[in-house]
């Protein structure tokens, strides 16, 4: 159980809250698994990582996909397409009385189909398609790399609909179908995708599973495909947490730059609740270092009073690069631990010269 480690893998998104379940996570997996990452959750914190060897082959096939007009215009006009028919399937889904296993079926198709297109617009296939556009100017990379912009934008909006938010068409279809089970809310987002089809066929998950997957679990995709809950996966993720004292954190040079301020984290449980975003931005400074798990358009507002972007997650194309650049104010993505590590108030200095942020006080 404990032969894995940490420094095998790379982190790709992080959500503080306790709304991604067991059964949101197993919607992304769909997808993610044929990746091999492993995704943790424990004390209200999802967690995904990819191994780093995954990381680098998705860099090469993001070059040749970036470098290839044709097959970045058929994948472009694909993806508006699938955001049309995909809202138009669930807003219609979800006005049904009842719901039936056939539904649940395509409503899971169209979560991993939208996952095996917008992986495309992530750092991880298109970091380095960028630093080559840098290096060699070549115009197919960069007239794609700027369509991806609006691409990734859309993408990342019609995510939010489908998982973020009480009102999000993943959350409101769990809802009817615990509804017609007669299966209480708190417990339908502990099962799996393939549990809830099993729902129709009078089968649910017992109790205990229940609670303790609730608690914490861990899945690892690769030849085994293991899955731990409870206490077991408590002890998984423990071994993987080497907590030390920390005074430099280090990332991914989006924007350069260096300037001292102090620390605002944006926590990233407003995706559940956003809600939430009027509070955070009537309690923001005039300026201060934005602290996020990643940023979004919803978090334009916050990024305007910013004099730097440090971010958990991301990389050269990201929102927080992109809107970085824009402003022109330092930033760094794929700092990992940026916002469990960092405090509201701690006062540092981030070096967008040398890629580090130094803690001060």
């Amino acid at each position: 159980m404990f032969e894995y480690r940490i420094e095998d893998y790379q982190r790709l998104f992080q959500v503080s809250s306790d709304a991604v379940g067991f059964y949101v996570s197993d919607i992304f997996r769909n997808y993610y698994k044929k990746f091999d990452v492993l995704i943790t959750f424990s004390d209200g914190i999802w967690t995904c990582y990819i191994p780093i060897a995954v990381r680098d082959e998705l860099l090469k096939k993001g070059v040749k996909f970036y470098s290839d007009k044709a097959r970045f215009l058929q994948y472009s006009q694909e993806f508006d397409l699938f955001i049309k028919g995909s809202s138009e399937f669930f807003v219609s889904l979800l006005e049904k009385q009842e719901i039936t296993s056939e539904d649940v079926k395509k409503a899971f198709e169209f979560t991993t189909k939208h996952f095996a297109l917008y992986h495309k617009t992530e750092f991880f296939y298109t970091d380095q398609a960028f630093l080559e556009f840098k290096r060699s100017g070549d115009e197919s990379l960069h007239s794609n790399l700027q369509v991806l912009e609006v691409i990734k934008t859309k993408g990342r909006e019609h995510l939010n609909r489908l998982f973020f938010g009480y009102d999000g068409y993943s959350s409101q279809l769990a809802r009817k179908i615990a509804s017609q089970f007669d299966v209480p809310d708190s417990d339908i987002m502990a099962y799996s995708s393939r549990e809830i089809l099993q729902l129709f066929n009078g089968v649910r998950v017992v109790r205990k599973e229940l609670d303790e997957r609730k608690e914490s679990f861990v899945t690892i995709d690769n030849d085994k495909v293991l899955v731990y809950i409870g206490k077991e996966a408590k002890n998984f993720i423990n071994q993987l947490d080497v907590t030390e004292e920390i005074k430099q954190l280090s990332g991914q040079i989006a924007n350069s730059g260096i300037v001292k301020g102090s620390v605002k984290v944006i926590p990233s449980d407003y995706y559940y609740d956003f809600g939430k975003l009027k509070e955070i931005f009537a309690d923001l400074p005039n300026k201060f270092i934005l602290v996020a798990e990643t940023t979004s358009p919803e978090l334009i507002p916050a990024c305007k009073k910013a004099i730097a972007i440090v971010t958990n997650q991301g990389g050269l194309l990201s929102h927080a690069a992109i809107v970085s650049r824009e402003m022109n104010i330092p930033c760094l993505v794929g700092v990992n631990d940026a916002t469990s590590v960092l405090k509201d108030g701690m006062e540092v200095e981030v070096d967008a010269e040398k890629g580090v942020v130094r803690i001060i006080k």
